[in-house]
């Protein structure tokens, strides 16, 4: 097929796995893998703001707007107004959200780590590097499309 028309095949039956795994998360732990990593982002660094999360997760702000008040509704998380700033809202994990944070199981992160483990720091880092640069040429490209 070409190396440009295999590598899209290869990313889009990833994404496809992955959107179907994000479902049956949904129906066995209550949460999407989207929503999980969130939960995971923020268990590892309570009181982050919106808008770090959506630069770490690299998603709009109106994304993660969406994944928040989803999350808060059913009890996974809840947001503060910054003592500091009472403009910004931080967002902490309830019992409930450290509990999905922390359980693995029936989640992507065995699967991932399984396959990173059977691949070299040199492989994983040249997968990461490709993966970064791909993603960033499809959102710069996408913001100049708008």
């Amino acid at each position: 097929m070409g190396e440009v028309l295999d590598f899209l095949r290869l990313i889009w039956s990833l994404d496809h796995a992955l959107q179907t795994l994000s479902k049956t998360m949904l129906g066995t732990i209550g949460v999407t893998g989207p929503q999980r990593l969130l939960l995971r982002m923020v268990a590892r660094f309570p009181g982050l703001t919106a808008g770090n999360i959506a630069t770490a997760m690299h998603l709009d702000r109106s994304t993660i707007s969406g994944i928040l008040k989803r999350l808060e509704k059913g009890g996974f998380l809840q947001r503060r107004r910054d003592d500091k700033d009472g403009r910004r809202t931080l967002v902490f994990l309830t019992a409930r959200g450290r509990a999905i944070a922390s359980e693995s199981s029936g989640t992507i992160e065995p699967l991932v780590e399984r396959v990173l483990g059977t691949l070299s720091a040199e492989q994983v880092a040249a997968t990461r590097l490709t993966l970064s640069r791909l993603a960033g040429a499809v959102q710069q490209h996408t913001r100049g499309a708008e």
